[in-house]
């Protein structure tokens, strides 16, 4: 089996690296460090727009000016019975 012997033979000895190696390597990580950062800026983007429309909602029901589905007149409360 030589065929077998040459391939771990290669596989095992030592390669110096390109001389361009180090340089790529930078780069390739600090690209995923900038994708990384992106990412989370997204998220946190995400979560502030989710959390402004939470309060732009609870706001208008605090309010009572949101839309209701009803086509009818809004009638007010009858007044609370006084006790005796």
């Amino acid at each position: 089996m030589p065929d077998v012997q040459e391939v771990f033979r290669l596989a095992t000895s030592k390669v110096d690296p390109g001389p361009d190696a180090l340089e790529r390597q930078v780069r390739r990580q600090r690209a995923e460090a900038r994708k990384s950062r992106f990412r989370a800026y997204v998220a946190v983007a995400a979560v502030l727009v989710l959390l402004g429309a939470a309060a732009f909602a609870i706001s208008q029901v605090v309010e009572g000016t949101m839309s209701r589905r009803s086509t009818g007149p809004v009638l007010p409360l009858p007044p609370l019975p006084r006790a005796a």
